[in-house]
């Protein structure tokens, strides 16, 4: 019923933005409302993109609601931030699932549900997606929605690293030195660290400073060419 609801909500959405003049151009693309979203032209973007979103566009469905949460353009309505969201999420796309996790993990539009955002996450998760990967393996680390697990956390790191996720480079760096759901390894430490300082994380080199010392000539050798190597296997 809750879906029927809301899909009532759309369609009057639809019929009142129309009577505003708010109708898409024949021609217009998904590509053209990206665009003006990027370029903060909202009103243009909600134009082009409300219609695609009603005929069931995720990625232009995710881009209205994000304007619904971020007051872009239109008053902020997390709760129609969450039905487009849900929305996206329910067709597959692995941003839109992300994008609904994030509103149940935060409390936004509806109750917080640990739960749920862990099932969305995972979904995103399984199919490559980085951010989820990286916020699943959070709340496996803090015990949310499921109970606390180092281990599965550090997997998740891992798999959103690969995917040049700064901040999981970080965690998988900490971990390694910590010895956190995987053996204790500072050259590894050193690597990931690294890597999160390369990518933009600041607070990794006060965690290099910690890690550094504890490694030979020969360690430092080491992690320098493991560096390269993923370097070199994950090509901008």
């Amino acid at each position: 019923m809750r879906q029927a609801g809301h899909s009532t909500q759309i369609k009057l959405l639809i019929a009142v933005l129309g009577c505003l003049g708010w109708r898409m151009v024949v021609g217009e693309t998904l590509g053209d409302g990206r665009q003006a979203y990027l370029r903060r032209d909202y009103a243009k973007a909600m134009r082009i993109l409300l219609p695609q979103a009603q005929q069931g566009i995720a990625k232009a469905q995710i881009l209205v609601g994000r304007m619904h949460l971020d007051n872009a353009g239109v008053k902020i309505d997390v709760g129609q931030a969450l039905m487009w969201f849900q929305a996206a999420a329910m067709q597959g796309d692995g941003e839109g699932q992300v994008a609904y996790a994030h509103m149940f993990h935060n409390g936004q539009g509806t109750k917080r549900d640990f739960a749920q955002a862990l099932r969305w996450y995972n979904e995103a998760a399984l199919q490559g997606d980085a951010e989820a990967a990286y916020e699943l393996a959070n709340m496996y680390a803090a015990g949310e929605g499921t109970r606390q697990d180092f281990t599965v956390a550090t997997r998740w790191y891992h798999a959103a690293a690969e995917k040049k996720h700064a901040s999981a480079m970080f965690r998988l760096g900490v971990a390694h030195a910590e010895g956190r759901g995987i053996v204790r390894d500072y050259i590894n430490a050193y690597v990931y660290l690294k890597l999160a300082e390369k990518f933009g994380v600041a607070k990794a080199r006060a965690a290099l400073n910690v890690v550094t010392p504890n490694l030979t000539k020969k360690d430092l050798a080491t992690a320098k060419q493991r560096i390269q190597l993923w370097l070199n296997g994950h090509p901008a």
